[in-house]
């Protein structure tokens, strides 16, 4: 698409329902255009829809919604609408569609797990009703049941909007089964993940949650990039060796910016992570002339990364002393028990801001849905996490005021 748009001198834009766009072309090219298009063979969707990243790369994501999009993708076929979200917020439009899902935990027998609230009936001008909630694993099989009783009624109906309407008991009825749970099926691990659910990532200062994920991440693909290079450095393809050493140390430097909320790519990411990293000498300055592009050897490369790995142990370490240090007296506290997202937040963030800075405020929340996104959204406005303790089955955070 990008070589096509390059030659006819068109535009490019993505839009907001996750489609693109080619804006600019001259109407003695339109067909033209067209027939290369078409020779892309681009696949057709089998499932229309918008899905948000989920808790692939968003602070706030609950469930695993790109995952569960490609399940859905290979088991449905359908010319509605879907919306997946995966939190109460609605970044993958989950209100307005035919079909909605957005992202929640619940416990089984004491421990969370991945669930969904099924959302029906919504569109351009409606929005849906919350119809149940239901296990991650269940949601492609109910779906796949409430698609094959449209199919077969649907001639009965203006649309599916007058069906889910004028079925809604009954469809209510037939999801109960889906609530539950079925035996042989791991409700403990999110779809598309081998990793027992959790909401431990919340975590606490400025090395947790989503910033440790990105860390740890990027450091994790720096290290497939080097067996790559290896590789190629066997088969004497030294170009395309140098290319993926290259990329490592590009990652590593990305990701060990993270903590420190710089973002940034390519020559200047390596400039920023000599100036916040090397600066800080948490990385020797004997890395300069690698970090310059003058020396590129797969051993510095790999000694490199390990330094990365320690500097960011040294980060974590210095992020939990901190926390363990923390003596000042409470402030106030924020019983937001019975208090729903975003409600819960909105209120601790209008407290946080008649308090003055340095102060502490304790709040205590009841839901997991909750602890997942409260806290990380008053990070993202500035504040710190100090703490977060589980007391007679309720949550308590601290956090103190910037």
């Amino acid at each position: 698409i990008a070589q096509i748009a390059k030659e006819f001198n068109l535009k490019v834009r993505n839009t907001q329902f996750q489609n693109i766009i080619l804006l600019g072309v001259k109407g003695e090219e339109l067909r033209e255009v067209l027939n290369r298009i078409k020779e892309l063979n681009l696949e057709e969707v089998s499932l229309r829809g918008v899905v948000c990243p989920g808790t692939e790369t968003c602070s706030l994501g609950i469930t695993s919604t790109r995952a569960l999009y490609e399940v859905l993708k290979e088991s449905l076929k359908t010319s509605l609408e879907v919306g997946i979200s995966g939190c109460p917020n609605a970044c993958g439009h989950h209100p307005i569609k035919d079909i909605g899902l957005y992202g929640v935990a619940k416990r089984i027998n004491g421990k969370p797990a991945p669930f969904y609230f099924l959302v029906l009936g919504g569109g351009k001008e409606e929005v849906g009703r919350r119809i149940a909630k239901i296990p991650a694993r269940n949601v492609p099989s109910a779906l796949k049941l409430i698609l094959n009783l449209y199919e077969r009624e649907k001639a009965n109906f203006k649309d599916f909007r007058e069906f889910v309407d004028k079925n809604w008991e009954r469809l209510r009825e037939v999801l109960k089964d889906f609530e539950g749970t079925f035996e042989g099926i791991d409700y403990f691990k999110d779809i598309g993940s081998d990793r027992e659910f959790s909401l431990a990532d919340v975590g606490v200062g400025e090395c947790a949650g989503i910033v440790a994920n990105m860390v740890e991440s990027g450091i994790e693909r720096a290290k497939k990039l080097l067996n790559q290079a290896r590789t190629h450095l066997c088969a004497l393809e030294n170009e395309r060796a140098n290319f993926y050493m290259n990329k490592a140390v590009e990652v590593l430097c990305q990701a060990l910016l993270v903590p420190f909320g710089v973002k940034a790519e390519g020559k200047f990411a390596r400039e920023k992570f000599v100036e916040q990293v090397v600066g800080r000498k948490l990385i020797g300055e004997r890395f300069l002339p690698l970090l310059e592009g003058k020396s590129l050897k797969l051993r510095e490369v790999e000694e490199f990364l390990k330094e990365c790995e320690l500097a960011y142990q040294k980060l974590r370490k210095e992020s939990e002393e901190k926390v363990k240090g923390e003596g000042e007296k409470v402030k106030e506290v924020l019983d937001l028990r019975g208090v729903g997202c975003p409600y819960n937040y909105a209120m601790a963030l209008q407290r946080l801001k008649s308090l003055p800075v340095g102060s502490l405020l304790v709040l205590i929340i009841d839901d997991e849905e909750s602890l997942r996104s409260v806290p990380k959204s008053l990070r993202d406005k500035g504040h710190d996490v100090i703490s977060i303790d589980r007391e007679n089955g309720n949550y308590v955070i601290t956090i103190r005021r910037r």
